[in-house]
């Protein structure tokens, strides 16, 4: 068996990545991310001596941070960086015109936007799927439900963000 060093280095560390996403969502903020992630992988690794009673490090870990992240934003809900400013800043692309571009970045706002409106459950699936490319078996285990529910929350969610989009952008707005 590896050691805990070990276990930690290959099992643990190569989560953070889906963490700092989860959090970040959650949060809005880099610098609160990174904290939580921080926090998460101390409170992992003081957790080691009942490493081998946890089913699912992984899920484990998602929901820790997701309680983290959640318990940050009800504290400080006011001083959040937006999405939009972190996504703004990587998006310009050199092959395409600055119209292209302006288009782009207010349709991606304007997505953001919609996601933000659904309910946390129903966002959770959408950043899952879409964004970290979860399979339906995945998001069940980190969501802790079935392959079954997830598709229909899933199916229910794009079909939120799909009419919300259409109302909105068919407004002209």
């Amino acid at each position: 068996m590896a050691t805990e060093r070990e276990y930690f280095i290959e099992t643990i560390l190569p989560l953070k990545h889906k963490l700092f996403r989860k959090a970040f969502f959650l949060t809005k903020s880099l610098v609160e991310s990174e904290d939580i992630v921080q926090d998460v992988m101390i409170t992992l690794w003081d957790k080691r001596a009942t490493w081998e009673n946890i089913k699912n490090v992984e899920v484990y870990a998602m929901v820790l941070t997701k309680n983290r992240a959640l318990d940050r934003v009800k504290r400080k809900s006011g001083r959040n960086q937006s999405i939009d400013a972190a996504a703004e800043s990587k998006s310009t692309s050199i092959d395409t015109n600055p119209l292209e571009t302006m288009i782009l970045n207010d349709e991606r706002k304007l997505v953001w936007y919609i996601i933000e409106q659904l309910p946390e459950y129903q966002r959770e699936l959408i950043i899952l799927r879409e964004l970290e490319g979860h399979s339906y078996q995945g998001m069940a285990r980190i969501l802790q439900t079935t392959e079954a529910q997830v598709k229909i929350n899933l199916y229910r969610a794009r079909q939120k963000v799909k009419e919300l989009y259409i109302k909105i952008a068919g407004n002209g707005c």
